[in-house]
């Protein structure tokens, strides 16, 4: 079965082509009305041949890892309308005082019909040792016009299957998302109108304050990542579709994000099924 993490790592495990275009500075090439011009017509086309388009506005790769004709091919094969496909900024990255990654900067360059300009990935660690600067370089981005989309901030993130079948711990993450980090995340959606994700794991003591944050930034736009994916079910009792209608109706500022585990994916550490429609 070929699932939307299986294409995306075939994307990252080959090399960055050295072909890529020197282009300027995005705010020069990003007219958001145009592109959304091409996105319709794209989706139209997918339609008009009998499929279905996707959106995936939740994906993230190396950026110094990636073949872009590869991606663009391998949408058009599976139907893949648009995609918001983030650059993360890792170890090695952050080292080097990388804050910003201009990936979507080459994505418009080379395939503007398919690809929604994105915010970098909000992790550990650019997003927990250099938060300012970090956070600067993103309301930045927004500020200018140079994204749609904030990328995916990670307030309580497990570390995935993979990462935990290959020893790999540290994406054990738990940032207060009513602590400083999540009201300056909040608050710049507010003040710059653009909407950013979250993965925000479900469980009974994190559901309070993300809807205490929800109430108070009611401007801000959120997108709450993998909607019903839950790796501890006895640790959210309070997850049903009653909870999930309040939520609608309470929060017109809330979005959900429906990508998750097929039926056969289990958490390695809880050994529980953990996408639950």
């Amino acid at each position: 079965m070929t699932t939307r993490r299986s294409v995306i790592k075939a994307f990252c495990a080959l090399p960055l082509i050295a072909c890529l275009p020197s282009i300027g500075h995005a705010q020069n090439i990003v007219d958001f009305s145009k592109l959304k011009g091409g996105y319709a017509q794209r989706l139209k086309k997918i339609l008009a041949a009998g499929e279905l388009p996707y959106i995936d506005i939740e994906s993230s790769c190396n950026s110094t890892k990636l073949d872009i004709d590869s991606v663009a091919n391998s949408m058009d094969q599976l139907n893949i309308g648009l995609m918001a496909l983030s650059a993360e900024i890792g170890k090695g990255q952050f080292k080097k005082s990388v804050r910003f990654d201009k990936l979507s900067e080459q994505l418009l360059a080379q395939y503007p019909d398919r690809f929604i300009p994105v915010g970098n990935g909000g992790q550990a660690p650019a997003l927990t040792e250099a938060t300012d600067e970090f956070l600067d370089a993103q309301e930045a981005a927004a500020r200018t016009k140079q994204i749609m989309l904030l990328g995916e901030f990670e307030f309580r993130h497990y570390p995935s299957p993979r990462q935990v079948k290959r020893g790999e711990m540290e994406r054990d993450v738990h940032v207060p998302i009513d602590g400083p980090i999540g009201h300056r995340v909040f608050s710049m959606s507010e003040k710059t109108g653009v909407p950013f994700q979250i993965h925000y794991e479900i469980e009974d003591e994190l559901l309070t304050p993300l809807e205490n944050m929800l109430e108070q930034y009611p401007k801000a736009k959120v997108i709450w990542c993998h909607l019903a994916q839950i790796r501890y079910i006895e640790r959210a009792s309070r997850y049903t579709p009653v909870y999930v209608d309040a939520l609608i109706k309470r929060f017109p500022n809330l979005y959900f994000d429906t990508a998750f585990g097929d039926s056969g994916s289990i958490y390695p550490p809880s050994n529980q099924r953990h996408a639950r429609v």
